[in-house]
């Protein structure tokens, strides 16, 4: 592959534009959304399957969840990605994904329970796009009536989800064992298309063409590790997730680089050149990193202060793709295909509070960072940001017999300067009609508002209950 293909691609793929490489951008179950996630060391409800498995044995009467029921509203502005007044944005709604569990009843020994769940890590869709058109002087030797056209857009979709299967186990009267086994499915499909070109006063018609996409699933498994203390008012927890272990995937991966009527600067002299390929069916990976957190929380009179820290570790560079070695078909060279990906280290943290007014409702609020894996001057092939974000939670839980309703919001922000796609305005042939890249900012906004529920419904048993509650005391 030409070095300009990979210097667009490295372009992109530096300023696309959601929460990919952010490990904290999805909460789970009622309670402990509008506590930002910060539950390691909480008893909630059966999102603990994720959060720390260890604290089911201690839960008086784990519930049957559906999750939350929200929208977001997501705001993404590239400002001058395409040149100056060429602007790259999305304003978008969606349904954000959450988790459904519940509790196995056929258990014997009141000390064990078996959880099922499902949850969503990933889901993600954009497509943006930029546009130009307009006379100008494209071979800076004519009076500036070249006609000039060009269009790029970015589309991304990918979809991560979890299956896990829990068992917790009661160690002593105040202290809980969990593990989670997890299998994992991961699908990827990215593509993006830029063209620009011009139609000269010799009638000659200038053409830059790149294209890419990648459409790929992958499955593994992993597993997770909890302990929980109760020692009211005060609680604690621990966890341990270890890494996945791939079982299997494949992909497909298409390019096409193509460059005609061109000056020649950065094509070796050559006026035209074009390299495409397609690819299919070769081996995807995607591995993941281990991670270990940290919780605690706090009751003092009828307010409860909840925090959480966990470590996530690096992973080292893989290529998400098995790709071949290839001909370059205007060269003749060969040339070994490559979708590098590399994650940082992360620590995240995060604080939660809750009020509960009467038996009926609580107000419940919260703050957590979620800082990019990305590391900085990165080569990343399959991730799609890499900024900081930060996230705070307000909401309010009303609890009547057996349904708990929910209603808040979350707002999450985040802002970077990036490399251009391309830059329009300067787009001529001595910049092979790409333009002179520079940095530019980008703004990442989103607003969830969320109603949930959860429903006391296929619950342990009345008789289950008193025994378990006589082994705690």
């Amino acid at each position: 592959m030409r070095k300009i293909g990979l210097l667009i691609i490295f372009i992109l793929y530096n300023t696309s534009f959601s929460q990919d490489t952010q490990y904290w951008s999805q909460q789970y179950g009622t309670n402990s959304f509008y506590l930002g996630g910060a539950v390691i060391g909480s008893i909630l409800d059966l999102s603990a399957t994720y959060y720390n498995p260890g604290a089911i044995a201690l839960m008086k009467n784990p519930e049957f969840i559906t999750g939350s029921k929200s929208v977001s509203l997501t705001r993404f502005r590239f400002k001058d990605g395409g040149g100056n007044g060429h602007d790259f944005k999305s304003l978008r709604g969606d349904t954000p994904p959450d988790l459904f569990a519940g509790l196995f009843s056929f258990s014997q020994d009141p000390k064990d329970r078996l959880v099922y769940s499902i949850l969503v890590r990933k889901r993600m869709k954009f497509r943006v796009y930029a546009s130009a058109n307009d006379l100008r002087d494209i071979a800076t030797a004519g009076p500036g009536n070249d006609q000039y056209s060009g269009m790029s857009q970015i589309g991304w979709d990918v979809n991560e989800t979890w299956m896990g299967l829990t068992y917790s186990k009661l160690l002593g009267k105040n202290v809980g064992f969990g593990l989670t086994q997890y299998f994992c499915y991961f699908g990827l499909y990215t593509g993006f298309d830029i063209d620009s070109q011009a139609l000269t006063d010799d009638h000659s018609i200038p053409l830059t063409h790149l294209t890419q996409f990648i459409n790929s699933y992958n499955i593994r498994t992993l597993s997770k590790f909890g302990l929980f203390f109760n020692y009211s008012p005060v609680k604690y927890g621990l966890t341990i997730t270890l890494p996945s272990i791939n079982l299997f995937g494949f992909g497909d991966y298409y390019v096409n680089e193509t460059f005609i009527d061109q000056n020649g600067s950065s094509l070796n002299n050559d006026t035209n050149y074009m390299d495409a390929y397609f690819i299919k069916d070769v081996k995807a990976n995607y591995p993941s990193s281990w991670t270990i957190g940290a919780g605690s929380s706090f009751k003092f009179n009828n307010s409860q202060v909840h925090f959480s820290i966990e470590w996530f570790a690096k992973v080292k560079p893989f290529n998400h793709l098995e790709l071949p070695e290839i001909i370059n078909k205007t060269t003749g060279e060969k040339e070994q295909l490559s979708l590098m990906q590399e994650y940082k280290s992360v620590t995240n943290v995060g604080l939660g509070w809750e009020h509960i007014f009467n038996n009926h409702f609580s107000l419940f609020g919260g703050a957590t960072t979620n800082f990019t894996s990305t590391p900085p001057g990165s080569f990343t092939s399959i991730s799609l940001s890499d900024w900081d974000i930060y996230q705070i939670t307000i909401g309010t839980v009303f609890s009547y017999k057996w349904l708990n309703m929910n209603t808040g919001l979350m707002y999450a922000f985040g802002k970077e300067k990036a490399q251009q796609i391309i830059n329009y305005p300067t787009a001529s042939l001595e910049n092979n009609l790409l333009g002179n890249i520079t940095m530019a900012n980008i703004d990442y906004k989103s607003l969830k508002l969320v109603l949930g529920f959860s429903l006391k419904l296929f619950t342990e048993s009345k008789k289950k209950r008193k025994q378990k509650n006589r082994n705690r005391m």
